[in-house]
């Protein structure tokens, strides 16, 4: 542990008390996609890479990142997608890296 740690511990306990030193679950950082364009986009992949503009069948991490900015004005680089939480935007969709 160290001191920075334990000098804020000091000044949590003294402010608010033991409550103070309960464990805080961190939100994390915002998704860029509401959970509305989420379910959009689970629908575009699931209809299918030619109904989306694409020659062939073929879903690519290149290829979901460009339906994304396109639908979405959002940008992921194509190997984050295949990260959780963005691979369940892919669940049920062949997905080639």
């Amino acid at each position: 542990v160290s001191r920075i740690g334990v000098s804020k511990w000091k000044r949590q306990l003294a402010s608010e008390g033991c409550k103070g030193l309960k464990a805080r679950t961190s939100s994390g950082r915002p998704a860029k996609l509401s959970k509305e364009q989420q379910q959009d986009l689970v629908s575009v992949l699931s209809q299918g890479a030619v109904v989306a503009g694409y020659a062939s069948e073929r879903w690519t991490l290149k290829r979901v990142q460009q339906v994304i900015k396109r639908n979405y004005q959002v940008t992921y680089h194509p190997k984050y997608l295949s990260n959780s939480p963005y691979a369940r935007f892919c669940e049920g969709v062949k997905i080639q890296r």
